[in-house]
Parts: structure tokens; sequence; C-alpha cells
């Protein structure tokens, strides 16, 4: 099985376990209610989950080690699924199937719920942006309200222009929390990184 580099936010463990109730609890408690069900013949998961939060963003690397599908309830926050090793399939909200890799992220908006089928071989960097909290963003950057909720086209082309820069954000993101700590102690600096997260993902990703 192929595995990254190095485990991201590695001091920052929330579940290590093989047992299914402790692996879907763990993640309802990091991200949202859902259904968890294992596929075909693997063994027994080899499940871990590291996380992290700065202000409106919570950032996890979650692994199954086996086929499993996840159905989610209706998110009530934007979620941005960036795979680094593997694939998985989704659905959200009546769409067409999104397949995602290392070169296609998936983009999952609030009021829908989704259904994703999780490779064996697939890791991922889960990302949760407060709906609120990226709609003042947007409503900041273009200086009216909007009339509605954001709604971003469901995948995002990590090996285009935009995706690559957006990436490079979330790298940032990630070497702050490798080691001790330094821009998310002070609150100013730690707003700049949230809001460099967001805005970049409103200035790339089409809505």
């Amino acid at each position: 099985m192929a595995h990254p580099r190095h485990e991201v936010f590695a001091g920052h463990t929330v579940a290590r376990t093989t047992s299914f109730d402790e692996a879907h609890d763990a993640v309802c408690r990091v991200y949202l209610p859902h259904r968890l069900d294992l596929w075909g013949h693997d063994p027994c998961l080899d499940m871990r989950l590291n996380a992290v939060q700065l202000g409106n963003i919570t950032a996890g690397h979650l692994r199954y080690g086996r086929d499993v599908r996840i159905v989610t309830t209706e998110a009530a926050h934007c979620h941005v699924d960036i795979p680094l090793v593997g694939a998985t399939e989704s659905r959200s909200g009546g769409k067409d199937v999104v397949q995602s890799s290392t070169r296609c992220a998936a983009v999952f908006m609030p009021g829908a719920p989704a259904a994703i089928r999780w490779h064996a071989d697939c890791e991922q960097l889960c990302l949760m942006i407060d709906r609120d909290q990226l709609e003042r963003e947007l409503e900041t950057m273009l200086g009216r309200p909007i009339p509605g909720p954001v709604e971003f086209v469901t995948t995002m082309n990590l090996a285009g222009n935009g995706g690559r820069r957006w990436l490079e954000s979330v790298a940032l993101f990630k070497r702050e929390f490798e080691g001790p700590p330094v821009l998310s102690q002070h609150p100013l600096a730690a707003r700049t990184l949230e809001r460099l997260l967001i805005d970049g993902l409103l200035l790339v990703q089409p809505h």
C-alpha cells in the first residue's frame, strides 16, 4: 500500500484504531455525523485520524486502511477532501459522481448529504471550513452582501495553476503544525493564515 512520505499532523492524534465503533465516533466528533459501511473482504480497519483546528478551519489526515463507504448527513459546513495517495468516488446533493485523486480534490457544499466510496489505499487531507465565515469572507471581498449561499464546483483541479497555488497555502498551514507553533499562537497571525486559506479557495475555485 502506498503512503505519503510523512504523516500529516502527526503530533495531533485523534484516533488510531482497528475498532469500527471508535473509528466511526472519531470522525463524527471531528467532522459530521455519518454512516460507515465496510466494503469487500479486506482485513479489519487500520484507521488513523490526526486533526487540528485554527479559527474556523478544521484539518485532518485520515485513512481507513480498507475499502469503506461513508454516507453523511447534510453538511453544515464546506468540506474539501484532498487525496494524498489513492482515490475516492463521491456524490453530493444528487449531482454526478466525482472521481478524486492526487490531481483532483472533491468539494462538498453545506446543505446536502454525501456518499463517498473510499479505497483501501486512500489517505486524505480533509478540510472543513465554517460556512458562515466562508460567506463573510466572500462578502468582504465583493464589498456587498451575497444573495444566497455559496455553491462551489464539486471538483478542484489540483494540477492547474489555481489549484497548485492554493496547495501552497495548504502546505503553509500544514507546516505550522509540524513543530512548535508560531503563527497560530498569535491572534493576528493566526487570522491571517486562516484568511489565506479561505480567500485562496474563494479565488481559485469556481462558485
